[in-house]
């Protein structure tokens, strides 16, 4: 999927200026409308096509980037195929790359180039054919067609009964090896036991178990993996305190300032903040469909704009809550200074208290919501007009 939305904003990019733009309308199912090439007709240009349901049966000269419920390509592409969908199939032929995102992908015409799947179930039929390297990452992936390359695949179930042209690298829960199947070069597998493998499937086969059981170490080896991940963390936002702490102090002490004067009343303001920007960003992802068929892109970028600050937010309230934490802790009085060792003392402890399992989720949650609303109520109190005595000339600068 990753693969997919990086190759999606890059395809993007590069067809911006010289693309077909398609948005298929709302339909008496409330889905998208479908689109369809029909056979015989002709897309001289990059084809972007956001609908319910896509079927190409005619040709499209350049790239194709789809985006819905049902992608079917039963015509030709003469550049690359960029799927996101429910469902997948290629019976006709792919000129370059195929990327493909999809809970079923059916293979059974041709791509040229390299194929990436990642989704639940793949099927290369007898009749599919894929020019160079086919990467999988899936569920359940069945090749009874032709790789001309490399297999790469991690999944559950695999079946194999095709034609591998170089070397094949099978990740997987279970595996098939039908007597049918032919590697060029090596079979690498992983899995729990050994199979008995058809003669001459490949020219050597490099099986590398997959154990079944905890070793005799585990336990210790994630005792020390866990308490070294747990210093990284602690080291981090101790670094991250202390220039924090040099370069702009105000930015935690106002806020734990504020919590120390009124615990209850930041608590309170902070869950209230938090449900409040956890609605508007759902509500724009709810609106993303809107946005992609209609061209709206206000509540694509107002979506990641407060997700954006939400997680900047949750990743700052260890410093902020860490303040308040310390002072407490060293039973600072409110007219005693902040110092450096109360905020890196507080830090510590909410950064250890994070990587208890369970309870750090709680912990976590909790610096966060104490942290938003000490964050709101100093911004209020910043924000708020000052009183005047009487007689004062009020706030422009002193003589």
């Amino acid at each position: 999927m990753l693969v997919c939305a990086a190759a999606l904003s890059v395809a993007w990019a590069r067809a911006a200026d010289a693309a077909i733009i398609v948005g298929g309308g709302a339909s008496d199912g409330g889905g998208g409308a479908p689109y369809v090439l029909e056979e015989g007709e002709v897309v001289h240009e990059d084809l972007v096509v956001f609908a319910g349901r896509v079927d190409i049966r005619g040709r499209v000269a350049g790239d194709l980037i789809a985006v819905a419920g049902e992608v079917h390509v039963d015509g030709i592409v003469d550049g690359d195929l960029l799927a996101i969908a429910g469902r997948v199939s290629v019976n006709g032929a792919v000129g370059d790359d195929a990327r493909i995102a999809a809970g079923e992908v059916g293979v059974s015409g041709s791509v040229a180039d390299d194929m990436f799947v990642g989704g639940g179930d793949l099927a290369v039929e007898e009749s599919g054919v894929v020019g160079q390297d086919l990467f999988v990452a899936a569920g359940s992936v069945r090749v009874a067609g032709r790789v001309r390359r490399d297999l790469r695949v991690g999944g559950g179930n695999v079946d194999l009964s095709g034609q591998v042209g170089r070397n094949a690298d099978l990740g997987c829960g279970d595996l098939t090896v039908r007597e049918d199947a032919h590697i060029a070069g090596t079979l690498s597998y992983s899995c729990t036991d050994v199979l008995e493998l058809p003669p001459g499937v490949a020219s050597s086969v490099d099986h590398t178990p997959r154990p079944d059981r905890p070793h005799p170490n585990s336990f210790a080896l994630s005792t020390v993996l866990w308490v070294a991940w747990t210093l990284l963390v602690a080291a981090g936002f101790v670094i991250m305190a202390s220039l924090v702490h040099m370069l702009a102090p105000s930015l935690i002490y106002g806020p734990a300032e504020c919590i120390a004067e009124t615990p209850g009343r930041a608590g309170l303001t902070g869950l209230l903040v938090a449900l409040i920007f956890t609605v508007i960003p759902l509500a724009s992802c709810l609106l993303l469909a809107v946005a992609l068929l209609f061209g709206l892109h206000t509540p694509v970028f107002l979506a990641f704009f407060l997700a954006g600050v939400l997680v900047l937010l949750f990743t700052w309230s260890p410093l902020i809550t860490g303040m308040w934490v310390g002072r407490r802790l060293l039973r600072l009085g409110p007219a005693e200074p902040a110092t450096l060792k109360a905020l890196l003392l507080g830090v510590i402890v909410i950064a250890l208290l994070g990587r208890i399992p369970v309870v750090g989720w709680i912990a976590y949650f909790v610096s966060f919501l104490f942290a938003l609303g000490g964050i709101v109520l100093a911004l209020r109190r910043r924000l708020a007009p000052r009183p005047y005595a009487v007689g004062d000339a009020g706030p422009g600068p002193a003589l």
